[in-house]
């Protein structure tokens, strides 16, 4: 794991050996209420990124956690005051609304087992709620490489198909909308 900044955090558990993790490292588990939620999300992306807590990129308006993962722009929030979490992946920007993209998000989600992809008005967002109760530090770290994957898998075809900008391509000081 390494940090791109202390601004955005690059997770790649490829570097990682789970199997040298204590026991008390795999069920470290999400609490259930927002604030110490919010805490979790921020420990875990540290953890994984081999970073301090202070140098997670944290929105100080809406405690929005942005991470880049092997080079995608992912972001985690707690919705509202509840034990949920909303993970965005942004995928492609720059399109303009068309029948034909429709058409291709509606054959894409039909792929897709959790989560869904729709457009926000100039981007194509991934987006993935799961409950924190359920969570452990492992599995939010797997649900952020699988946001990545989707990234990686989609986006591509997505621009071959719609044009447009892959957001990984774009610079990270580029404001992101939540």
């Amino acid at each position: 794991m390494q940090a791109t900044s202390a601004d955005t955090c690059l997770i790649d558990t490829k570097g990682i050996d789970n199997d040298q993790d204590t026991e008390k490292d795999k069920d470290v588990k999400a609490p259930v209420d927002a604030e110490r939620l919010r805490g979790f999300l921020v420990d875990t992306v540290a953890y994984a990124c081999d970073i301090t807590s202070d140098e997670v990129e944290v929105d100080p308006e809406d405690n929005a956690i942005y991470i880049e993962n092997e080079g995608s722009r992912i972001v985690l929030k707690v919705i509202g005051d509840s034990s949920n979490v909303l993970m965005k992946a942004l995928l492609v920007a720059d399109l303009e609304e068309s029948p034909e993209l429709h058409k291709l998000l509606n054959l894409l989600n039909e792929d897709l087992v959790f989560g869904r992809m729709y457009f926000d008005g100039d981007t194509i967002v991934f987006e993935m709620g799961f409950m924190a109760c359920w969570l452990s530090r492992d599995q939010l770290i797997d649900a952020v490489d699988g946001a990545a994957g989707i990234d990686q898998d989609y986006s591509p075809r997505i621009k071959e198909r719609l044009g447009g900008t892959l957001v990984r391509d774009e610079q990270p000081e580029d404001e992101i909308d939540v």
